[in-house]
């Protein structure tokens, strides 16, 4: 009978224990992707990715990361005035905060696409992986549409 008693007891421990487990993975950030796109680029050159991620979680999250086969190197970037001037450079990391959007668009953050291994064509769909620090790998289907400069 002791042993039963210490087994239920154990059991019980268990369970009490996973609680506070089970609502940290509640409150983990829960990250959408919508409105991927990007623009016609040719083979060898530079290409952008825009989006709206959206982070319904009760805690933010971080977006460190971009993925794909479609260029040899992919960077988060960021446009910013300075003297009158947009200058375009490299960012570390993205805070995506709990319960809102965070927009990449044209003539702001967005994703780079350096030397692209093969031109993209309007109406194609680009696979990317976007790493974020709580969220892990979301993948993301960016199409390609056809504003502004057509791909040779």
């Amino acid at each position: 009978m002791t042993k039963i008693r210490s087994l239920t007891f154990a059991l019980i421990l268990t369970l009490f224990g996973l609680v506070p487990l089970a609502n940290a993975y509640a409150d983990s950030p829960s990250i959408t992707v919508s409105d991927a796109f990007s623009r016609p680029a040719i083979k060898g050159g530079s290409g952008a990715v825009f989006m709206v991620i959206q982070n319904d979680g009760t805690e933010g999250d971080v977006l460190l990361s971009a993925k794909s086969d479609v260029a040899q190197t992919i960077e988060l970037h960021t446009i910013t005035m300075k003297n009158d001037m947009m200058q375009m450079r490299s960012i570390e990391s993205v805070d995506v905060p709990a319960g809102q959007k965070t927009a990449f668009f044209p003539g702001g953050m967005h994703i780079m696409l350096i030397n692209l291994n093969h031109a993209l064509k309007a109406d194609e769909v680009i696979n990317l992986t976007l790493n974020f620090e709580k969220a892990g790998e979301v993948p993301v289907r960016a199409q390609v549409q056809n504003i502004g400069h057509p791909a040779n």
